[in-house]
């Protein structure tokens, strides 16, 4: 049986990449209204003891989710690249290229959260109705070694592909996901 000791939080960082808010065919500048926020939440909750991964879309040929998007995010161009206002928290430890709308599917992510055992996970990034909803919902679907581990989405730290519904998603995440969704973290 391995050890495990917890950590006081981590924050998943989702697709904050330039191929949603940058450059490529589903950027929207729009999103970067979410970065301001994200890096100063980055540098209090490190400071804390907090860790950050990010999770970043890296297609390659095949990829079930190219058969809904067209070509996007591919692996190795600059569509995958954390932003540059976030990059500084990038190390080769945490940056999880993942295949899918859902972080845990096909990356090493429950892995890393169970050795982790956080006592807190928050969640920012695009799209609040696409891949952090997905990743939300992959989170629920494994065992926490916490099964009081708090899951927090602060609204000033998402942005949603549809923005006319961000309320739905947020209720969806409160109702059906136990997600605390707060105005700031």
């Amino acid at each position: 049986m391995t050890s495990r000791t917890m950590i006081r939080g981590i924050i998943l960082v989702v697709d904050d990449i330039d191929g949603f808010l940058k450059e490529g065919i589903l950027a929207d500048k729009k999103n970067m209204v979410v970065v301001p926020e994200t890096r100063k939440l980055l540098r209090r909750k490190i400071s804390e003891g907090w860790e950050v991964i990010f999770l970043c879309d890296s297609h390659k040929e095949g990829d079930p989710e190219l058969q809904i998007f067209e070509d996007h995010c591919m692996a190795g161009t600059k569509e995958a690249k954390v932003v540059d206002e976030l990059f500084e928290f990038v190390t080769p430890e945490n940056y999880i290229p993942k295949p899918g709308h859902d972080g845990f599917y096909g990356t090493n992510l429950e892995e890393i959260i169970k050795q982790k055992n956080p006592e807190k996970i928050v969640v920012v990034g695009v799209c609040t109705d696409v891949c952090v909803l997905y990743t939300i919902i992959g989170l629920r679907n494994i065992k926490l070694p916490n099964p009081d581990c708090q899951v927090i989405v602060p609204k000033d730290c998402v942005r949603a592909f549809d923005v006319a519904n961000t309320d739905v998603w947020f209720a969806h995440m409160k109702n059906v996901l136990d997600v605390q969704v707060v105005k700031k973290q």
